[in-house]
């Protein structure tokens, strides 16, 4: 959060049936830097509250940026006991990572330049230069928000009911209202195996080692893909991918998003996968398949006409898994002629996102050690 923000009042306990944990991430780059005052004063108030996230008995806090101010920490910590894990990303991993007031450092890069895919260079260089320290690794989903009286604001998290009246799309003026219809709960379906694949991966988080097992009823597939295409003839309304002003190389639209349907399933062992579009068959791969047979598959196919989407994933003929998904079509007259670049996300078991699988969405990022072994 920004300098002077308001902030909830913590309420006395937290709910049993959603275990939800959270922390506080001071943003420095927003409204100016923080006081210490300041600091000492709102983590008095919430780092004792049981649903606040700790760390070997610490509450953890993070930043974005705040390098000038890093001296006010040795205040704070000593104050506090809080585990700090700053985003410093405005220098390099080692430079950071020379500054002895921190206890690990959390990388801000969770998003891909342009079209090209995202790896795990940069989460190495953070592992190096942490060599025994803790490194937070991002993880970022899809996103999109179109609020022209707010370009120079930060988004917020927009509750799944009632959206024609928030006031937030009246307040940033937003030309349509790009998250109706648009769920995104199908992104948590794989959630529980990769957590349980990286507290096997030999960290302190966790012990242990290998693929967690896969069921037959496990298996799922989940989809994904933008409703309105390239060639529709719809306005991109002026969308680009990343900030100037924040020292971000900016991209049009359209070379960031493409014009393809994308599917991941989690598999016992090998499939097929089979995709149409209005009815036409198309040829389905899996680009990324995991070592062993056992766990994620991903692909994805080109999207060249409008119609209903229908992805199967088949094991000798037999469909294990399946999602019917909204049509991709060339009308956005009901958006005002404007592309929605937001995804619509569909999953084959929307009953497994419960309460219980939902609450390891609330950081959107994983915390280990820098000893951990990063699989590319």
């Amino acid at each position: 959060m920004a300098r002077n923000e308001l902030l909830p009042t913590p309420s006395p306990t937290p709910s049993p049936s959603r275990p939800t944990k959270t922390s506080l991430f001071f943003d420095y780059a927003a409204n100016g830097s923080y006081t210490v005052p300041q600091v000492l004063d709102l983590l008095k108030k919430y780092q004792s509250h049981p649903a606040y996230y700790t760390h070997q008995g610490r509450p953890l806090v993070s930043t974005f940026e705040g390098l000038s101010s890093h001296s006010d920490w040795l205040t704070i910590i000593s104050k506090t006991s809080c585990f700090f894990i700053p985003d410093w990303s405005s220098i390099s991993p080692a430079e950071a990572a020379n500054h002895t007031v921190i206890d690990g450092l959390f990388n801000w890069g969770a998003w891909p330049e342009g079209s090209r895919e995202i790896n795990t260079t940069l989460d190495r260089a953070f592992l190096s230069a942490l060599q025994w320290k803790a490194y937070m690794k991002p993880v970022s989903p899809w996103f999109y928000t179109n609020m022209p009286a707010r370009r120079t604001g930060s988004g917020g998290v927009i509750p799944s009911g009632g959206l024609d009246g928030i006031s937030a799309f009246r307040r940033g003026k937003a030309p349509f209202n790009y998250a109706r219809d648009v769920p995104h709960d199908g992104w948590r379906t794989f959630l529980p195996f990769y957590v349980e694949m990286y507290k096997r991966s030999g960290n302190a988080i966790g012990t242990g080692s290998g693929i967690p097992e896969v069921s037959p009823d496990d298996e799922e597939v989940v989809v994904w893909y933008r409703r309105e295409r390239d060639g529709s003839g719809c306005k991109d309304g002026g969308t680009t991918e990343n900030a100037p002003a924040q020292g971000q190389r900016e991209y049009p639209a359209a070379e960031t998003v493409q014009d393809r349907v994308f599917y991941s399933a989690l598999l016992e062992r090998e499939a097929d996968v089979e995709v149409s579009i209005g009815g036409v068959r198309l040829m389905g791969n899996w680009s990324r398949v995991p070592d062993g047979g056992r766990g994620v598959y991903t692909g994805s196919v080109k999207v060249d006409g409008d119609g209903e989407v229908k992805v199967q994933v088949k094991r000798d003929d037999k469909v294990v898994a399946s999602v019917k998904g909204e049509s991709i079509t060339s009308d956005c007259a009901g958006d005002n002629g404007l592309k929605n670049f937001n995804a619509r996300v569909g999953t084959s078991d929307l009953s497994r996102l419960t309460s219980t699988s939902a609450w390891l969405m609330v950081w959107g990022l994983l915390l280990g050690l820098a000893s951990m072994d990063l699989m590319s």
